[in-house]
């Protein structure tokens, strides 16, 4: 809400500030308006001066025994034509606090000049967009096969809704906890967990009541609650009806809810997928700050909304928006779009806004200024940082490949467990890998799969494929993620703390309960540990060789644990299936001269070659005794 002090005392100067936006005051209304409330005013203090000074008169009356009876009489008249001169100003005044209210912001004098849209200043772009080498799809076309489910959705809820199910699912929330992550640690914001029902009052106070009510999904029943638009409504009024202290500021929160708006405004536009929803979910920042820092702060906030698409390598740009294209409550607005190559345009992610004093005057939000000693409004910052949706939108149209799956942005491979830093979802692969699965033994060597995770390319969408069969058999534990830790660290000498550290991390339980991730690791990444090391010791006390089951033609013996231990004179080799993720070892007869032996190239078949029986059975971990 702009000041009323100002518009009192610069109406006409406000009017030339507004017509920027394109928005016309009508001046000589509210000044009739205005004039009308001081007429009221000033003749309700009079009548109040006079029924004081009447109810004075009748007590020294009374004091003296005279008659007062006149006296009161004419109290009772005065009292009369004041309660109608204060209903009066009171029916002004809402009138003048409802033209208020429609009141937009005045604006920054930095805003470019400009009647819509077609008129914002790009400021700078990241990143080139990709060059396919086929006609990329939209997020619709690439989506439904991965789980995206608008019919679903129409069943359910009607247009302008999405069902997302399996890695789809997985991958939206994966973005929502990486935005969050990166804010908080990164950025300094403070998580903030809000409610997703609002009062009317919240609205008012961020702007968005009473002139977009027609935007907002209000809940029936006492008390009337609102469907949040946006996290700014709870988290900007968290400093409603405060004054803060000046060590306090600034404050910076971080926000992760859904959005629910009607887009009255939006029939006809963006009816295909995901970009323009009656929900969707959106990671919003909120900053709080003393006057004399917003602006510095609204450049700190883009950059951090826009390091979300720097850390995800998607192409986008910078956008200052001119002055009819700037939102009812602030007074400078950069939008952040993002590139969409099924569209070859950019689109929206992201709007950052300074609202200066506007929404703290509504919430009457202010902070105890040093220098004076008095309450001063505070300048509130909202941005998103971003909505998921449409960064879910960006990454699979800018991450799809020619065979409809989808590349998961590095930064992403943390949150989707580590099995899905290749390709998500390539159908056809993954249904040739089910059928390859089915009706096998969990120890049974699967050739294709060594194959597979040998080869730098292909291994990591195997090893997810290969992790859905294992929780499918009721193993529950993502023991591709092994497979995929192997491969990376195939080409490197992992020593024994590190190879612990990798298995601590990567344990996989066998079926008889014995922890069997040393020996997985080494075995699928062609490493050399020692498992009398002191580290093997500390991870596994008393269990070296887990559960065996011999293979091949070096027959089968049982562990003997006290040889081990104390120590047999001669060495001995762990043989490991290599073929199986789940590796099975067998206590080979024969002696080996050193671990050079068992590590020479001689041993290792070739990156694309599939597992033969000799290649199976050769020895990939070494147990010393002395």
């Amino acid at each position: 809400m702009l000041d009323p002090k100002l518009l009192r005392s610069d109406l006409p100067g406000v009017a030339a500030a507004l017509k920027r936006r394109g928005f016309e005051l009508d001046v000589t209304a509210f000044a009739a308006l205005e004039e009308r409330r001081k007429q009221v005013q000033i003749e309700a203090d009079r009548l109040r001066a006079e029924r004081n000074a009447n109810a004075k008169a009748v007590g020294q009356s009374m004091a003296k025994g005279a008659d007062a009876a006149p006296l009161r009489a004419l109290g009772e008249a005065l009292g009369g034509r004041l309660a109608g001169l204060e209903a009066d100003l009171e029916a002004i005044q809402a009138q003048l606090h409802s033209l208020q209210a429609g009141l937009p912001n005045i604006l920054d004098p930095s805003v470019p000049e400009g009647r819509d849209e077609s008129a914002n200043v790009e400021l700078r772009r990241s990143g080139e967009p990709r060059r396919f080498d086929f006609t990329p799809l939209d997020h619709v076309a690439v989506g439904e096969k991965l789980g995206m489910d608008f019919e679903a959705a129409g069943r359910i809820s009607g247009a302008r809704f999405v069902v997302l199910t399996g890695p789809l699912a997985r991958l939206h929330r994966s973005l929502v906890q990486f935005m969050l992550d990166l804010h908080v640690r990164d950025h300094g914001y403070r998580e903030a967990y809000v409610p997703y029902l609002v009062q009317a009052a919240a609205l008012e106070g961020t702007g968005q009541l009473p002139k977009f009510a027609q935007d907002l999904f209000r809940v029936q029943g006492d008390p009337g609650f609102y469907l949040i638009p946006t996290a700014e409504v709870p988290v900007t009024n968290l400093v409603r009806d405060r004054i803060l202290e000046a060590g306090a500021l600034p404050l910076k929160f971080a926000a992760h809810t859904p959005c629910f708006r009607s887009e009255a405004g939006a029939a006809g536009k963006d009816t295909r997928g995901m970009i323009r929803q009656h929900q969707f979910e959106k990671v919003e920042l909120v900053q709080v700050v003393r006057p004399d820092g917003s602006y510095q702060a609204l450049e700190e906030l883009t950059g951090h909304a826009a390091a979300v698409l720097e850390a995800l390598g998607l192409p986008y740009r910078v956008l200052a928006l001119c002055a009819g294209d700037v939102g009812f409550s602030s007074a400078k607005t950069y939008d952040i779009e993002v590139w969409l190559p099924s569209q070859r345009r950019y689109r929206e992610i992201s709007s950052c806004s300074n609202c200066e004093t506007f929404q703290a005057r509504r919430m009457q939000a202010r902070w105890r200024n040093p220098q004076t000693g008095k309450p001063e409004l505070v300048h509130t910052l909202n941005g998103s940082g971003v909505a998921v949706g449409r960064a879910l939108v960006a990454v699979l149209e800018n991450y799809q490949q020619a065979d409809g799956s989808v590349t998961v942005p590095p930064a992403l491979v943390p949150y989707m467990g580590g099995a899905a830093s290749g390709l998500l979802g390539d159908p056809t692969r993954m249904r040739e890998l089910r059928d390859l699965f089915r009706g096998r033994e969990v120890l049974e060597p699967v050739p294709e799969v060594r194959a597979h995770v040998v080869d730098h390319v292909g291994h990591l969408r195997i090893a997810q494929a290969h992790h859905e069969h294992l929780v499918a058999r009721g193993l529950g534990h993502a023991e591709g993620r092994h497979a995929v830790l192997a491969a990376e660290h195939r080409d490197r000498r992992i020593f024994p703390r590190d190879q612990c550290r990798i298995a601590r991390e990567f344990r996989v339980v066998s079926g008889a309960g014995r922890a069997l991730g040393v020996r997985h690791v080494a075995a699928l990444a062609d490493m050399t540990v020692d498992l009398g090391s002191a580290e093997f010791a500390e991870l596994f006390p008393g269990d070296e060789t887990g559960v065996v089951r011999a293979r091949g033609s070096c027959g089968q013996a049982k562990p003997d644990d006290r040889q081990r231990r104390r120590g047999a004179g001669r060495s001995h080799a762990v043989a490991v299936h290599a073929c199986s993720p789940w590796a099975t070892a067998s206590r080979c007869r024969r002696p080996i001269a050193s671990s050079a032996e068992v590590t020479a190239p001689s041993c290792q078949p070739p990156m694309n070659e599939a597992c033969s029986p000799a290649s199976a059975m050769r020895p990939s971990i070494v147990h010393r005794s002395s």
